[in-house]
């Protein structure tokens, strides 16, 4: 043993709800209380020494460190230069994006300063400018006490009467009195509930698109898409054997918060890792129920070591306990 026959050292990381510190430097967690009580069954004692997900596994190939424990997935390449203990828990990589829903007034007020919006509107204007002008060319010399003064003055009457006979409010206040205005203020009306439904769709459809589009809605549309995940983790064999490009990060607290900044599309992790930091300080991200890439998190040990066995007795003895069953509800809920 790395520090003697009664005393183990142990490298973690933190990664809740599996490994966590806090203010005070003490560990808890599903994968640090399993520890102990393999250490209480080996009648030794652990000192834990955090390191990062890539001296987990260097540091106990090379000996420095007895074993590591966290959220360690068993992986192919691992396998190769360490050894793993028997799986004691199941999990898979699973997708955060941005919540599909988002509604509030900041959203809706996005969505009325958008290009597509604006530009709505100016298509609007320009067309109620249009007909404002073609009554005024026909209602002015007959009708020039609604239509006629000053081309402006006519145009713009033109531009109301258009915009109330649109919205069917019809104030009364401007109307053709000439054939032919009254021709094309008909022509005018069944146009504009036309043009009415083509715009309601329109804006419907922006608005629909700030608050639910993602990029991101399966993991069929990764391929493409800006993909976060950790450094060195599973996830990057995963992505590797797929030839889908990712962007790595140092912990998964930035990745979350990139994809909070719309910075990634999508965030790739261990599906317990993710959903207990969304559900404890991401609530703006949500996390997709496909869950891929099944995987297995064990203690890691060095190969040929002579504690193997005796964690693996004393493992298997704590996951058929009630103990086991206490500790995953403590921290994870029934």
């Amino acid at each position: 043993m790395a520090q003697g026959n009664d005393e183990l050292l142990i490298g973690t990381k933190v990664a809740p709800p599996f490994a966590m510190k806090d203010a005070d430097g003490q560990w808890s967690g599903i994968s640090i209380d399993l520890m102990q009580l393999v250490a209480r069954e080996l009648n030794t004692r652990v000192q834990w020494q955090e390191t990062d997900l890539a001296a987990l596994i260097d540091q106990v190939e090379s000996g420095q460190l007895d074993a590591s424990i966290a959220a360690l997935s068993i992986t192919t390449a691992r396998e190769s230069r360490i050894d793993f203990s028997h799986q004691y828990f199941g999990s898979g990589l699973a997708i955060v994006t941005p919540k599909k829903f988002q509604s509030g007034w900041k959203n809706a007020l996005k969505a009325l300063i958008s290009p597509q919006f604006l530009a709505t509107i100016f298509l609007l204007c320009a067309v109620l400018s249009c007909v404002g002008i073609v009554m005024w060319l026909l209602e002015s010399r007959r009708n020039r006490e609604q239509f006629g003064d000053s081309a402006a003055r006519g145009i713009g009457n033109g531009f109301w009467f258009a915009a109330v006979t649109m919205t069917t409010v019809g104030y009364g206040d401007k109307a053709p009195i000439t054939f032919a205005g009254r021709l094309v203020s008909v022509i005018w009306m069944f146009a504009a509930l036309i043009l009415t439904a083509f715009l309601t769709a329109q804006l419907t459809t922006i608005l629909t698109a700030q608050q639910v589009e993602n990029v991101v809605q399966d993991i069929s549309d990764l391929p493409g898409a800006r993909v976060g995940n950790l450094q060195h983790s599973s996830s990057t064999d995963y992505f590797s054997d797929k030839n889908i490009a990712v962007e790595g990060y140092a912990t998964v607290e930035e990745g979350l918060q990139a994809v909070a900044d719309n910075k990634l599309d999508a965030f790739v992790h261990d599906q317990p890792l993710l959903q207990w930091l969304i559900g404890n300080s991401h609530s703006e991200l949500q996390l997709l129920p496909h869950l891929f890439d099944p995987q297995g998190y064990a203690i890691a040990i060095a190969q040929n070591s002579s504690l193997r066995e005796d964690i693996n007795i004393a493992l298997l003895k704590i996951l058929a306990s009630s103990e086991w069953t206490s500790l995953k509800s403590q921290y994870l809920g029934n």
